[in-house]
C-alpha cells in the first residue's frame, strides 16, 4: 500500500477541481497546502501526502514508503524538505512523519490536526493508516 509525496493540479473550480497530479485510480490524501486548500497554489506550499492501493507510476509522485512502518530514505527526506520548505526532515518512519507533520507543523505552514472535542484525541487517517493519540504537549520556550 504505497504512500507518496505529490502536488495538486487544477484551477480549484467545479469544472477543473484540484486533484493530485499524476494520480490514477483510487487514492486518499492529506492536504499540506499552507492556505488549507483555499487556492490551487497553496499559498506557497503546494504539497500532499497520497495513499493508493495500487502503485502510481507518474514521476510527479515521489514514493516515500510502502508501509506505515517503513524507514524513510534520504531521497524521500530530501524531497519532503524541498517540497515543504523545511530545513530538514528528522522523522524515522512514515508513521513518525505523519505524526510530526500533522501535530507540530512549521510556523506559517498548514494547520495542526485538532483534537476531537468528544474524546480529546488527535486522529490521523491516510488510507489504511489510523493513528489515534493524545495531543502532544505544547513546545516550551527555553
Amino acid at each position: 500500500m504505497p504512500f507518496y509525496l505529490g502536488q495538486w493540479t487544477g484551477a480549484g473550480t467545479r469544472v477543473d477541481p484540484c486533484v493530485p497530479k499524476g494520480a490514477i485510480g483510487a487514492w486518499s490524501v492529506i492536504d499540506l497546502r499552507a492556505d488549507g486548500g483555499a487556492t490551487p497554489s497553496g499559498g506557497g506550499v503546494n504539497a500532499l501526502l497520497l495513499h493508493s492501493p495500487v502503485a502510481q507510476l507518474d514521476p510527479a509522485l515521489k514514493l516515500l514508503a510502502n508501509a506505515e512502518t517503513d524507514v524513510l530514505d534520504l531521497a524521500g527526506k530530501t524531497a519532503l524538505a524541498s517540497a515543504l520548505g523545511l530545513a530538514s526532515v528528522t522523522s524515522l518512519t512514515f508513521h513518525d512523519l505523519l505524526v510530526d507533520l500533522l501535530t507540530n507543523p512549521p510556523a506559517g505552514k498548514w494547520q495542526a490536526v485538532a483534537a476531537r472535542l468528544d474524546t480529546g484525541m488527535v486522529e490521523i487517517f491516510l488510507g489504511p493508516v489510523q493513528i489515534s493519540m493524545a495531543p502532544p504537549a505544547p513546545a516550551t520556550l527555553g
